[in-house]
Parts: C-alpha cells; sequence; structure tokens
C-alpha cells in the first residue's frame, strides 16, 4: 500500500498520483478533505491545499501535460461579490501553487468532480444547482471562462455523476438516470446532447466511467 486516501488520478508522466484524504483536523463533527500528491517510485507524500475551514477540497484531476491540477474547492479566498457558489472548480500548479477558481458565479451552486479535455483546454464536471441535490453537466473553457450545459437534465428530472473524456475528444462518458436507473451514457463534448447508452441491458447501478489511457 502507498498510502490512505481515495479519489486519486494520476500524473500523466506516471510517476505520482494526486488524491484527497481526511486530515481529521476537524474530527469528529465535521469533514476536512485536502489534496495530497505521492510519488510513486520514492513513496514520498506531499500536502498540497490546506483550505481554511473544515470542508477542503476533492475531486482533484490532472491536466494532460501535468503542470495544472483541478480539483473542487469549498470558500475559495477569492469569494466575492461574483463569486458565490458554495463549491468552485478550482485550479493549482501542480506544486500546490494557486492559480484560482474557473466556475465562479453568484448563485450558489455546487461545482464538482472536474476532468480535462485532452486537448487541456476545458474541463467538464457536475453542477448542482437545484434543492432536489440532483447533479447537472457542465464544462468550463479554462481560457474564456465560458461555461455550457452539455444535457436536457434540469437537474429535477434525472441526474448526472462524474464524468469522463475520452482520449480522442470524441465524447464524454457520465453516468445518468436519464432511463429511470443508472447507466453509462456517451454525451457530445460540444453541446449537442446524449448520443448512446453503453449499458442499457444492465439493470444494475451503473456510473463513475473511466476510459483507457
Amino acid at each position: 500500500m502507498l498510502t490512505t486516501g481515495d479519489g486519486f488520478d494520476w500524473s500523466p508522466d506516471g510517476k505520482k498520483i494526486v488524491f484527497q484524504r481526511e486530515t481529521g483536523q476537524c474530527l469528529p463533527n465535521y469533514a476536512d478533505y485536502e489534496i495530497f500528491t505521492i510519488d510513486v517510485t520514492t513513496g514520498v507524500g506531499t500536502q498540497l491545499t490546506n483550505v481554511p475551514g473544515c470542508s477542503g477540497s476533492v475531486h482533484p484531476a490532472w491536466s494532460p501535460n501535468g503542470a495544472t491540477i483541478a480539483y473542487s474547492r469549498f470558500d475559495a479566498p477569492e469569494r466575492g461579490a461574483n463569486c458565490w457558489n458554495f463549491d468552485v472548480i478550482y485550479l493549482m500548479d501542480s506544486s500546490g501553487n494557486p492559480i484560482g477558481p474557473i466556475t465562479c458565479g453568484n448563485d450558489g451552486y455546487d461545482d464538482f468532480a472536474p476532468y480535462w479535455s485532452p486537448d487541456g483546454n476545458e474541463i467538464v464536471f457536475i453542477r448542482n444547482v437545484s434543492p432536489q441535490n440532483y447533479y447537472q453537466l457542465y464544462k468550463v473553457n479554462i481560457n474564456t471562462g465560458t461555461i455550457t450545459k452539455l444535457t436536457d437534465s434540469n437537474g429535477a428530472n434525472f441526474d448526472e455523476s462524474i464524468p469522463a473524456w475520452s482520449p480522442d475528444g470524441a465524447a464524454i462518458a457520465v453516468g445518468s438516470s436519464k432511463d429511470g436507473d443508472y447507466d453509462i451514457w456517451l454525451v457530445n463534448p460540444d453541446g449537442g446532447g446524449y448520443l448512446k447508452n453503453l449499458t442499457n441491458t444492465n439493470t444494475e447501478y451503473d456510473i463513475h466511467p473511466a476510459f483507457e489511457r
């Protein structure tokens, strides 16, 4: 065993793993997750984030060029008139130096589970915009800040879970309850909606897709 934690992602060069871990500093009443990396050869671990308070940082994802890590962060320090999302997709460099939030807004959204496009220009994520605690699939352009909704979910009729972008950039896989139970669907990354249900014959709970890299 290398270390304890979860929500891991490999660096593009295969030398490190980024992951989240409960620090324990806010137990027993609250959680405090922070982002760490570990060198798979030496076993040396490094803490990258230390968000004030007792919510912290989750769902780290390494950019294709290895220079940047995206993650979901509660209570970004830049919060103000134009940044009142409760959880934002945040960027830092691979050493933990903050870059800033990229999904700020004033609507109190919760943004989670970032996943990079193969060209490194966009990030797909899920957003909670409704009181039902259902999630919808969005993407953000990291150069322009433009946010695009990718399916016809309204956050009440069906739910969408953690996404993954295909290595060729042609599709996004996501767990969705669009047909009543959870299946793995392919979604058009340009905002054209659902393309194909991959697990329609399976009656089990299908979520958290991953592509072979």
